[in-house]
Order: C-alpha cells, then sequence, then structure tokens
C-alpha cells in the first residue's frame, strides 16, 4: 500500500520557516528509532519507508495495509506523533538521542503548526499563547489564551464561579464538583461525556498470587462486583457499566455489542467459582488454598479522587466472598517509574482511552524494551494479535468490523481486563466562551477548533 501525502502551499512553521515534506520524513525517522524514548503509537510498525519527492510531496510505502494510515501524522489513537521541525531537532536528535526528549523543544521553546503559538511557559503555574498569524486555518479569533495549571480542583471550582477561569479541560475535575458547582453558576454550563474506561488491569507476568492466572478465579471477582451501584454512587448514573472496551456511542458499538460476553453481579456464583478451584473460607472469613494461605490481592492505583474513593468499595465486594486486599496508592515519584508501574503483582486500577492497539503483545512493556510499551496486563496471546492485525489490515467495513467484534469477544471471553464503568469527564464552560461544541466520543478533546473560539465581550 502507499499513501501520498500533498502539502497546500506556503505552509510555515510558527516561526516562519517553511513546513515541507523533509520536515515529514525527519519525523518518521524519529517515530521509528526504538532509541528515542517517547509515546508514538503502532502506525509506525507497519509503515517500510517515508519519501520526499519534493518540498510539498510525501510519499509513505506500508508494510501491509493499515485502516488508520491517514493518522500517521495526527494525534489520533493509533498515532501520538504530531509533525517535528527538523531544522529545530535535527542537530539534537544526531548528537544525543538519549537527551532528544529533553531537549528545551519539548517545553518552553515549543514551535508547531497550530492556531496558538507559545508565548511564555512557566513551569508548574502557567502558559501563554499568542494567535499565529500564519496558521493554515486563518488566523484565530482570539488575540491571546493564558492556561493554568492548578492542581487542586476546588480551586480550579472556586476560579470558575468567580469568572477568572472561562472552561476547563483535562480530568481533574470530578463529576461530583462539577454537577454541584453547575447547580451555583447561572454563567455556563457542564459538558459531561463518556471520554474513557475505567478498569483492573490483571497482571499476566509472574503475577501474585499465581492463581490470578486462572480464568474461573478472574471472573469469581468480577461477579462479586456490584458495578452498577459503583457507577450510581461515583458516577451519578450517568454512565454504564463497562463490559467492553468500546464505549456506548460510538460508531461501532451497535454492530459490536453481541460479541461481548457480560458479567453480572452475582456473589453466590463468585463463591461457587472460587469453591471449583478448591478454595475453602477458613475460620477467619478468608479463602484459603491447599497450603492453608490466605488469598490477598494488592490493587494498585494512582492519585486520582474517583480511583482512590473505588479502590476502597472493590476490596469490601471481594471481602464478602473471603478475598482479601491491599490498596496501594502509588506515590507521585513512583507513577513515571516505567518498571514499577509495570511489574505490580496483581492489579492496577486505572483509565485508558478505547485502544484496543494496546494489547498487541509487541506492546508488552519489558526489561529489554525498558518497560515501555502500552500493553499494562502484559498479556501476549497470538490468537489476539492475529485478530488485530486482521482489524487494523481489512479495507471492507464488514470484514473489519467481523474481526472486531472477534476481540471484542475474546477480551471479555478470556476476562483479559476487568471494566468498572465508562469516566465521565465534566468540563465547565463559561457562557462568555462562543463556538466550543460538545464532545462527543469520537471527536476528541474540546480545543479541537479553537480558532473558532470567540468571547462575547
Amino acid at each position: 500500500m502507499e499513501t501520498t501525502w500533498r502539502l497546500l502551499p506556503g505552509l510555515t512553521w510558527q516561526d516562519g520557516t517553511p513546513f515541507t515534506a523533509d520536515d515529514l520524513v525527519f519525523t518518521a525517522t524519529v517515530a521509528q528509532d526504538r532509541a528515542i524514548a517517547m509515546p508514538k503509537g503502532s502506525v509506525f510498525d507497519s509503515v517500510d519507508a517515508v519519501q520526499a519527492l519534493d518540498d510539498r510531496t510525501l510519499l509513505v510505502t506500508w508494510k501491509r495495509p493499515f485502516i488508520e494510515a491517514d493518522g500517521i501524522f495526527s494525534p489520533t489513537d493509533t498515532s501520538r506523533i504530531l509533525p517535528m521541525p527538523r531544522h529545530l531537532l535535527e542537530r539534537p536528535y544526531l548528537e544525543d538521542k538519549t537527551e532528544f526528549v529533553q531537549a528545551p523543544y519539548w517545553s518552553t521553546e515549543f514551535v508547531g503548526l497550530g492556531p496558538f503559538k507559545l508565548r511564555e511557559w512557566v513551569l508548574g503555574s502557567h502558559l501563554v499563547l499568542d494567535a499565529n498569524e500564519r496558521y493554515v486555518g486563518g488566523r484565530p479569533r482570539l488575540d491571546q489564551i493564558e492556561l493554568r495549571f492548578i492542581l487542586d480542583s476546588n480551586t480550579t471550582v472556586a476560579n470558575v464561579l468567580a469568572g477568572t477561569l472561562d472552561i476547563t479541560l483535562g480530568r481533574g475535575l470530578s463529576l461530583e464538583q462539577a454537577l454541584q458547582a453547575r447547580d451555583q453558576w447561572g454563567k455556563g454550563r457542564v459538558d459531561a461525556t463518556l471520554a474513557s474506561w475505567t478498569a483492573l488491569f490483571p497482571q499476566f507476568i509472574n503475577p501474585n498470587p499465581a492463581l490470578l492466572a486462572n480464568l474461573s478465579f478472574r471472573r469469581a471477582l468480577l461477579h462479586a462486583l456490584d458495578r452498577q451501584q459503583f457507577t450510581d454512587e461515583l458516577q451519578g448514573g450517568l454512565s454504564p457499566v463497562a463490559d467492553s472496551i468500546i464505549i456506548p456511542g460510538s460508531a461501532d458499538y451497535p454492530e459490536l455489542e453481541r460479541s461481548i460476553v457480560r458479567y453480572a453481579y452475582d456473589p453466590r456464583l463468585a463463591s461457587q467459582l472460587l469453591e471449583s478451584l478448591g478454595l475453602t473460607k477458613g475460620g477467619d472469613g478468608f479463602v484459603h488454598d491447599s497450603a492453608n494461605q490466605r488469598i490477598s490481592l494488592e490493587v494498585r492505583t494512582t492519585r486520582d479522587d474517583l480511583r482512590e474513593r473505588l479502590i476502597h468499595p472493590v476490596g469490601d465486594a471481594w471481602r464478602q466472598i473471603g478475598i482479601g486486599m491491599e490498596p496501594v496508592i502509588i506515590p507521585t515519584q513512583a507513577a513515571s517509574d516505567r518498571q514499577y508501574r509495570s511489574t505490580y503483582p496483581a492489579f492496577e486500577l486505572t483509565r485508558q482511552p478505547h485502544e484496543v492497539q494496546r494489547y498487541r503483545s509487541t506492546e508488552i512493556p519489558l526489561p529489554e524494551n525498558s518497560f515501555r510499551g502500552n500493553n499494562r496486563m502484559r498479556y501476549a496471546n497470538a490468537e489476539l494479535d492475529t485478530l488485530l492485525d486482521r482489524y487494523f489490515t481489512a479495507i471492507p467495513r464488514a470484514e473489519r468490523l467481523q474481526a472486531l467484534s472477534q476481540v471484542m469477544a475474546h477480551m471479555t471471553d478470556q476476562l483479559v481486563i476487568m471494566g468498572i464503568f465508562y469516566t465521565v469527564e465534566p468540563a465547565m464552560i463559561s457562557d462568555r466562551l462562543v463556538n466550543v461544541t460538545p464532545r462527543r466520543v469520537e471527536s476528541g478533546r474540546h480545543p479541537w477548533n479553537i480558532h473558532e473560539w470567540t468571547t462575547k465581550d
């Protein structure tokens, strides 16, 4: 397969340097370099060669068909690589690849192609962005934007109510806070969208206890969870139970729904499954194995109000069937430790986007790849790899959806991941802002059309 990209005439980087096909060749070179420690997605695994035919024409030759080839240089599910300016980054890339991602370009000296360019970045405080007069979509309607980093969500809400913030972005605001603020706020709206799913990710490499590798044991654990009650209490009933990675409301969901294996809340069945494994309850009320060892599971999660409130009801539910649970809140300093995050003994409770390509065996974080990879559970299965390859290489939609249905059937039948609920991500938007469109599952984040935003005054 080949795809040809033709750039519009007169495109420039925000510093005025012409944007050419050579920039995209350089971007592809960096994306395919395994020595560069940055998230890249899976799209470049299917690329054979990238060449500039002239300043405005790029030819990409593919090893095989790939259905999301049009997103190769876009922040899509399968690619997180944006075009890189060769004139600014080629020297640091060639001089020291180990320090490439630490270059000032990636923070205070960033130059891009978007509608707003960086004027000021005070680390941990704020960004100031000016309108890019050269933007391909036309000059933005706003002259300047200030983006503030506010770690305390209560402070964020207070600033919105006071009128000093016009919109909240990202994950910091809880649904409960947003709904409470809405009742006090007559100058804006709350936009709540199902943005990802919150799930328990079991460990498949050397799990502790080893029983976690047993499918019946995982099924017992999921049957023991009243997930509807969790979403009613923690998500205001606005989110359905997460039976699969595909979010209800997405375009393909109606055709995939029948392939999903569901696990109803049934603690009695959960106890029967544990008994079928030869596990017995001791006098202490906990399940013991044949060596009379109590079964207990460590569940890790990063600091997050929603997950910290969820982790304890999960433990309470498991204790009802005799399974112990040890909650661990990952320290901030360990949150970016790839080895620590990859080698949890039993479960990590976290949220992830609906990206099925994460679950290829090639995405497993291991010592030999410096624990880089998005297959959080470290699950390897040749059948699933084949189904994912079929999905990403099938051009006819019916054939592609058939492969994705089989992916969903495998992942839910084998309980590769134990979904809890889809995460409702709220945003508070002031009435002063105009042209901020509601989010949908497929449309990404609010700022996709930020160049069209304006204010009423």
